[in-house]
């Protein structure tokens, strides 16, 4: 197997990317309803398909918007309700390879998977059993034969909680752990202590800022990509992650964790704790609190050097690095499918790095952003790359 394992070192110091806007759409300027989008507990998302139609989930509103290529509305394929293609809260929306799609809710611990035909036209809706738990991220492989998972998940032999990053079957059932910390419980006698508050959240802040330690994606082809941040290495396996196909050293460096981003992080999760909970929670879990926690974490003084990754429908794949928690900004690198650099840039626009992803979608001629106007709306910007 060896022998047969490409290995390759990148140095990703070699030539910029081009990137050329040739579509901008969305916010409250355009006077059309359906160009609002808001976030609520979780972000604004989105998924393009072959033809370059863009799918919003405007997760506020509870809808799915879909839009042509030239970012004229469609058809609205999703509304808020408990009936067939109705949904009270959408966690994930993706189109697959064969071009149909695959919509998650979240209620009360289960998951509810809702199926679409290559016309995303609602065909069934079937609740998973075998992931059972707050899931914020659920990603599934291109073919929908596997899938990775972020998951938080009750004992109830000793009524502990345990975040779990994971890879899964088709049901969502784990079949291998990649990443596992103790998840405390924010309980009444927690929300009444300030010292166990702080200690509490100082315990998931560190338990998230682990989840990149090692990042998990599939790509377009159902291969694995494995990014070891301690390592500073990128693996390319099998689909069932028995196989190593190809191992990559890259030289990205780790970027300094600045008191000024640490604040700015601090306003994020200010941010999702408001729309989490309102007042009444921000009354409890002060900007004090969340700074104390922070602090009580430990976080590390250096950044990990890749954040996410985002595939490319050939095989290749774009690192996103050096986030900037104060305008939610960052960089990019484009990968082939060898595993060769095509290139590097800051991206334009700003507002694509969230708590739960970047906002970035990839085909092999365009990058799709969902990105944040001096307004604060979000809009949908389609840029071409050389």
């Amino acid at each position: 197997m060896l022998a047969l394992m490409a290995l390759l070192t990148i140095n990703l110091q070699i030539q910029p990317l081009q990137l050329k806007e040739e579509l901008r759409f969305g916010g409250v300027d355009s006077g059309l309803e359906t160009d609002q989008w808001l976030g609520s507990n979780t972000p604004c998302s989105f998924d393009i398909d072959q033809r370059g139609h863009i799918y919003v989930v405007d997760a506020k509103n509870v809808r799915i918007l879909h839009f042509d290529d030239h970012g004229q509305l469609i058809d609205v394929l999703a509304t808020r309700g408990q009936g067939p293609g109705e949904y009270q809260q959408i966690s994930h929306f993706q189109i697959m390879k064969d071009g149909s799609a695959i919509g998650l809710e979240s209620l009360q611990g289960t998951l509810r998977r809702q199926y679409y035909d290559q016309n995303i036209v609602f065909q069934r809706a079937e609740t998973m059993t075998e992931l059972v738990g707050f899931a914020p991220k659920v990603r599934f492989s291109p073919s929908g034969r596997f899938g990775y998972a972020w998951f938080i998940k009750f004992n109830a032999a000793d009524q502990s909680l345990q975040s779990l990053s994971v890879i899964t079957n088709d049901d969502l059932k784990p079949i291998e752990i990649i990443n596992q910390t103790p998840w405390p419980v924010v309980n009444g006698t927690v929300l009444n202590d300030r010292n166990l508050m702080i200690a509490a959240l100082a315990l998931q802040f560190k338990g998230i800022w682990q989840l990149n330690a090692r990042i998990a994606v599939y790509l377009s082809d159902d291969r694995l990509l494995f990014v070891n941040n301690q390592s500073n290495t990128i693996e390319i396996k099998s689909s069932d992650n028995k196989k190593t196909l190809m191992k990559i050293n890259h030289t990205i460096k780790r970027q300094p964790f600045e008191e000024k981003q640490r604040q700015a992080l601090v306003r994020s999760l200010e941010d999702h704790l408001f729309n989490q909970g309102g007042q009444a929670l921000m009354n409890i879990v002060t900007p004090q609190v969340l700074r104390e926690s922070i602090e009580k974490a430990e976080l590390p003084k250096l950044d990990y050097p890749v954040q996410d990754v985002i595939p490319t429908p050939n095989g290749g794949f774009v690192l996103v690095t050096n986030i900037n928690y104060e305008t939610k900004g960052v960089s990019i690198h484009l990968f082939d499918k060898t595993g060769q650099n095509k290139g590097q840039t800051p991206f334009p626009g700003t507002g694509v790095w969230t708590l739960f992803g970047t906002r970035i979608k990839a085909t092999d001629t365009h990058l799709y952003a969902m990105e944040v106007n001096q307004d604060g709306d979000n809009q949908m910007v389609k840029y071409r790359y050389n």
